[in-house]
């Protein structure tokens, strides 16, 4: 199985000049796990980003979340189940610490076992996981209007 992500942005009716950005990551083609917004924007002093993680597959998702930096950053929950069409929300929490670039990568799989334990689930050898990652940016400005102040990717 072959996972792949894209971004759409449209404009936020809320919020003049403000986008609202989204991952999407699909499965041998079909479509099963959306995250909105596909980034995280936070300031050297810390914050909070709040994601919507929505299952658009016809099977219950399993879904683990690891950090590049577990001393900067907090995430609840680290481990969910999704039922088919509905959502969860991400809460990413950034403590006080140099701007970089981090990131947040989404391990996920289909799982139609009710009874399953979810981190026995990621222990299994066996597991073969797809990825989505979220991009979390740290700048003295926040947004998607500041990408000069944004610091460059890691390749």
């Amino acid at each position: 199985m072959k996972a792949t992500s894209s971004s759409s942005s449209s404009s936020n009716p809320g919020t003049p000049g403000a986008t609202s950005s989204k991952s999407i990551a699909s499965i041998n083609g079909e479509v099963v796990l959306s995250v909105d917004p596909d980034y995280g924007d936070f300031l050297p002093s810390g914050g909070t980003s709040e994601h919507m993680l929505v299952n658009l597959s016809s099977q219950r998702l399993a879904i683990k979340v690891r950090c590049s930096d577990n001393a900067l950053f907090r995430v609840n929950p680290v481990f969910c189940f999704i039922e088919p069409g509905l959502c969860a929300s991400l809460i990413i929490n950034r403590l006080p610490g140099p701007p970089k670039y981090d990131k947040i990568v989404l391990h996920f799989m289909k799982n139609s076992d009710k009874d399953a334990q979810i981190k026995e689930i990621f222990k299994n050898p066996n597991a073969n996981p797809e990825k989505l990652t979220i991009p979390l940016n740290c700048s003295h400005s926040t947004g998607k209007d500041h990408e000069d102040d944004k610091l460059p990717e890691k390749k």
